[in-house]
C-alpha cells in the first residue's frame, strides 16, 4: 500500500510524482515572486470561504504587491513592496 492508494492509484500517484520531479523543476537563475513585502514582511493570509449552504473551501487571501524600482541605499534596485507601502511613503521610487 502506498499513500493508502492500492493497485492502479497508487501506480499513477507515483507516475505523477515522476512526472513532477522532471517537468517541473525550478530554471537556475529564476527565483519565483513570492507574495511578501520586502519593507513591512505582510504575506498572504489563510482562511476558509463560505458559500450560501456554508461549503467551506481553503483560500488565502494575497497582499496587493507591486515590483518597484526604488532607491536602496543610493543605488537603484527593484524590490517587491505592498501598496500600503508604497502609498505611506516608506519607499523612494527611483526616476
Amino acid at each position: 500500500m502506498l499513500f493508502g492508494h492500492t493497485g492502479r492509484k497508487a501506480l499513477l500517484h507515483v507516475k505523477g510524482t515522476m512526472l513532477k520531479q522532471l517537468f517541473f523543476q525550478p530554471r537556475e537563475g529564476v527565483s519565483k515572486v513570492a507574495s511578501v513585502c520586502e519593507l513591512c514582511g505582510k504575506g498572504p493570509h489563510f482562511g476558509m470561504s463560505l458559500s450560501h449552504s456554508h461549503r467551506r473551501n481553503k483560500r488565502r487571501w494575497n497582499p496587493n504587491i507591486q515590483s518597484v524600482h526604488a532607491l536602496v541605499n543610493g543605488s537603484k534596485k527593484r524590490i517587491n513592496v505592498c501598496t500600503s507601502c508604497i502609498r505611506s511613503g516608506k519607499v523612494t521610487k527611483a526616476a
